[in-house]
């Protein structure tokens, strides 16, 4: 934990350097599911929440390195039958660090980009099970932004794991996340 907010605070420093190019306050739902679950479980997505903050850095007219931080509850419910349980969820929340390559297209922001996800709790009916997966994953973000206004955007971006979650192999396991945001840039005017 330490290391995480090491790495929070320097990046908010280095975000605040950048603060007149670009950022977005962001908050949304996620849809979240994960691959690679046993072949007999039948799975849904997980409904949550995020939220977080981009800084941006331009490069030139039509390109800018967008990162942040971003909090994201994920996870996937198990249906009944699955399990006995009623209607079980596993809930997985990470602290995001995207790193994203930016193309600008009059209203829209095209993105892509290397993802670094620090778990923060895993839990399944209330029981801890953090140390049943890594520590960290790597991903792909990919999206698009739409500018509503010079200062609201709404956004659609999408992860998905590079690396098995699973400390202990089997089941290898990765997690595929939507989120839809609405961003808000208190630096720029209407």
């Amino acid at each position: 934990m330490k290391k995480v907010l090491i790495l929070l605070f320097l990046i908010l420093a280095i975000l605040k350097g950048y603060a007149q190019h670009e950022l977005d306050i962001i908050s949304g739902f996620t849809v979240s599911n994960l691959k690679g679950v046993e072949q007999d479980v039948d799975t849904s997505p997980r409904f949550s929440w995020h939220g977080g903050v981009y800084g941006g850095i331009q490069l030139s007219k039509s390109f800018l390195i967008k990162s942040g931080l971003i909090y994201t509850m994920a996870g996937v419910r198990l249906p009944e039958e699955s399990f006995r349980f009623v209607n079980s969820t596993q809930k997985m929340d990470y602290l995001d660090l995207p790193v994203l390559v930016t193309y600008r297209l009059k209203k829209f922001r095209f993105q892509a980009g290397p993802q670094f996800s620090f778990l923060i709790r895993a839990s399944f009916e209330d029981q801890n099970i953090k140390e049943e997966f890594k520590k960290t994953y790597t991903g792909i973000r990919y999206g698009v932004s739409f500018y509503v206004s010079p200062a609201v955007t709404l956004q659609l971006h999408g992860t998905a794991s590079l690396t098995e979650l699973n400390a202990n192999p089997p089941p290898d396991q990765s997690i595929i996340t939507y989120n839809f945001s609405v961003g808000f840039n208190p630096l720029r005017k209407e």
